[in-house]
Formats: C-alpha cells, sequence, structure tokens
C-alpha cells in the first residue's frame, strides 16, 4: 500500500509508490554554477621578485572575476543520465540521481545548492565532470601547488549542476534510463561523515566513472555537517535519517525497473545503510522485502558486536551478498573505537570479523593496500584501483576463488599486495 510510504507527512491518490513519496517536491532548476574562490595568500619566500609577486597578482585577480564559460555542449542534454556521456573532447559528464535530507541553503551555485541542515526529502539529478586525464580513485582538484585557483571541469572532478525535480519526473526518468541502460542496473551509495552534497556527488561520479558502470548511479546525501569536528553531530543526524534511507531505497527497488540494484556505504554512512535495511526488513512499507543484488560495506564504522548480533541475521534476508572491506592502517577507524570503547566493523588485522555461520558474507582485508596518503587510510575502497577492481568483480557476481584473493580463514581473504599499474580499471565481464 503506497499510504505506508510516509516521510513525515501524508500524501495519497498517486499512480506509484515513489510517485507518492515524491510528487509534492515542485523546485526550481539551478542556474549555471558560478565558482567561488576564498584564497589566503601569503608570502613564501622574501627573494621572490615583485614582478613575479605583480604576475601573481593579476593572475589571481582575473582567475577570481572571471565568469565561467558556457558552452552548448555543456547544456546539451543527454539521452542518458545514468552513464558516463562524452560532451566534451577535454571531460566526460556523469550524471548522478539524488535522494537528500540536508535544507536548500537559498545558493543557486552547484557546489553550495544544499547546506548541512536537516529538511524534508529532495530528489534531482545533477551532473559532474571526470577530466580526459583523470586518474582511477583520485578526485582530482584545484591545488595551489599547480597555481590552480578554480575549478576546470578539463582537470578537475566537478560538480556542474544540480536539478532538483518533481517526484514524477524523477520516477519517469530513473525509469526510463534504467531501461534503456545497457545493464539494467543501479547502485545506490551513502557516503559517510564529514562529507559535503557536493562531495558525495563527486565521489558517486568518481565511482561509477571507475567501474564503467553502465547502469543509473544514485546516492543519498544525509545532512552530515561537512566537518571533522562534528562526528557527534553527525552520528546523531545519521540515527534521524534512518527511516528516510529505508523508504527511499525499497521504493527504488520496487519501482526503479532495473533488475539488479547494489547499495554501497562508507564509513558513517554503513551505520545508516544497515539500519536502514534492518528497518526495511523487520517492516517493509510495500508489505514486501526487496531482494538487492549486493550490499558493499567499506570502512564500516559499525559497532562489530551490533551488527554481529542485531543486525546481520537482518540484513542477509534482503540480499544476495553482504562484501566487508576492512583494514588495519584506518586511523579514523582507530580514532572511532577509542570514542565509542568498542572495536569497529571496518578494522582489520587482529580485529578482523568473521561471519562463520553466514555463507553470504565475506570480509575482505584491505590492510595491504597502501593507503597512507588517502586521508586517514579511510578512503581506500574508492582511492585505489586494487579495492575498485575487486568491488567490480562483487558487482559483476565473481566468487572470491575468482578474484584473486588469499584466504586467511573462513568467511575472510585478504587483497594481494601487488604492484598496480596506474592505467584505467579494467572492465571483468
Amino acid at each position: 500500500m503506497i499510504e505506508k510510504y510516509q516521510f513525515g507527512y501524508g500524501y495519497q491518490n498517486e499512480p506509484a509508490v515513489l510517485g507518492f513519496i515524491l510528487s509534492r517536491f515542485s523546485l526550481r532548476d539551478t542556474l549555471p554554477g558560478v565558482y567561488v574562490l576564498s584564497l589566503c595568500v601569503g608570502s613564501y619566500s622574501m627573494k621572490l621578485s615583485l614582478k613575479f609577486c605583480l604576475l601573481g597578482s593579476l593572475i589571481l585577480f582575473l582567475g577570481c572575476n572571471a565568469k565561467p564559460e558556457q558552452s552548448e555542449d555543456r547544456g546539451a542534454k543527454t539521452e542518458s543520465p545514468a552513464s558516463p556521456q562524452k560532451i566534451n573532447e577535454a571531460f566526460d559528464v556523469v550524471q548522478v540521481y539524488y535522494a537528500t535530507d540536508r535544507s536548500p541553503s537559498g545558493s543557486r551555485e552547484p557546489n553550495n545548492f544544499y547546506g548541512n541542515g536537516r529538511h524534508d526529502i529532495q530528489f534531482g539529478i545533477c551532473e559532474v565532470s571526470i577530466p580526459e586525464k583523470h586518474r582511477t580513485g583520485e578526485l582530482e582538484k584545484p591545488t595551489l601547488w599547480k597555481l590552480e585557483f578554480r575549478e576546470n571541469p578539463e582537470k578537475h572532478v566537478v560538480l556542474m549542476s544540480v536539478k532538483p525535480m518533481m517526484g514524477n519526473d524523477f520516477l519517469h526518468t530513473l525509469q526510463s534510463d534504467v531501461e534503456n541502460a545497457n545493464e539494467q542496473e543501479a547502485f545506490i551509495f551513502i557516503h559517510g561523515f564529514n562529507v559535503t552534497f557536493k562531495d558525495a556527488a563527486r565521489r558517486t561520479a568518481q565511482i561509477a566513472h571507475d567501474l564503467n558502470f553502465q547502469g543509473a548511479p544514485i546516492m543519498y546525501s544525509w545532512p552530515s555537517k561537512g566537518r571533522p569536528t562534528e562526528y557527534l553531530a553527525d552520528r546523531t543526524t545519521a540515527e534521524w535519517c534512518e527511516s528516510h534511507v529505508a523508504q527511499f531505497i525499497e521504493a527504488v527497488a520496487h519501482e526503479s525497473g532495473a533488475k539488479r540494484i547494489h547499495l554501497i556505504a562508507h564509513s558513517m554512512g554503513n551505520r545508516l545503510l544497515t539500519r536502514a535495511v534492518r528497518q526495511m526488513v523487520n517492516s517493509p512499507f510495500s508489505g514486501t522485502v526487496p531482494k538487492f543484488n549486493q550490499i558493499i560495506l567499506t570502512a564500516p564504522d559499525i559497532d562489530a558486536a551490533v551488527f554481529r548480533e542485531q543486525i546481520a541475521p537482518k540484513i542477509i534476508q534482503a540480499t544476495n551478498r553482504v562484501t566487508i572491506y576492512a583494514s588495519s592502517h584506518d586511523k579514523a577507524l582507530l580514532a572511532s573505537r577509542i570514542a565509542n570503547g568498542a572495536p569497529r566493523l571496518g578494522q582489520g588485522g587482529k580485529h578482523l570479523q568473521q561471519f562463520p555461520n553466514y555463507n553470504n558474507i565475506e570480509v575482505i582485508d584491505a590492510s595491504d593496500v597502501d593507503t597512507s596518503l588517502f586521508r586517514m587510510g579511510h578512503s581506500y575502497f574508492s582511492d585505489k584501483a586494487t579495492v575498485l577492481t575487486d568491488i567490480s568483480k562483487v558487482m559483476h557476481g565473481y566468487s572470491t576463488g575468482q578474484r584473486n584473493l588469499l584466504a586467511i580463514k573462513k568467511g575472510t581473504w585478504e587483497i594481494r599486495n601487488v604492484k598496480y599499474a596506474k592505467k584505467k580499471l579494467k572492465l571483468f565481464r
């Protein structure tokens, strides 16, 4: 019954479940993005010549005041937002479907379109550029060391546009693109703590691009504060979002038309996802528990005992397989373990968890992957081609025996320590 889908308000007489959830949102279209730069420039050396300083000032002035160029290609419509589109020789554009319960900021700039306050759930599509010379796993952005003072889609992964949509339009577009995609599938990505809407969109697009995903990439962006000092606030907000996420993923499962749907979460987003799936299994809004193809938990910031005793028995009922990626070098989870006083599910090494009673729960230790340069080792799942390669194989149904993994003990494996080529991720089809 569609009346069971309630996001804190009630609707009636909607033609479809997701349409029922989404229908009352009538949000404005966004204007083309304007990039805002705030820089503090200091003297690195007294030996810098006045001539060089003046030249640098001129570059900075022009970079901050020139408006971004707009071309017909950048605003062109593409047939399928579900897969990367080559609308410019220097970069691809990935269109990402989104759901968010962040409050709109009032700004029409893509990077600042949504804030970090709580709000009713909203939906739409955003466009993200991937540069032609993109390196697998990287989220390229401007760097002062290269004298880059503004985002450039030819060099960086850039959130180019955000387009909110009414519920029925969102639903119909998603259904159409899934139907016309090379693979009639979708994934839903839920980000972790300390992530903005902008960076969630960029990361989702990067994952879709690097996996050469041929279905519909979807993200759920919950209102993380986007600051490393707001861990406790983010944890409380994640709990508030659970019902929203449960209803959304169930609705997508029933209404998108996708033959396969994968659920992927990172860090604190795993807590949100797993609790939402547990809620859905205990009391499905539609009366039927959907079956997801893969549930992939990367660097999960979840109490290991809570997952084992309360979550695992439930979520295995809603998926073909659960894959957990852990690492002993994850300093963020080490800090979480100290703060929470209990081991985290995403910790590897001596804290690596084992689930011998569940044949469809696999634990992969990624400790052997060098993550020292990537955000305290906490983003290894999307920063390294090796982990992305394994995720690609998981999504295509490969068993652990087909994925060049080293068995440790029952139900656990590790990614082999090999030197990885710096070339584009190979497909496993």
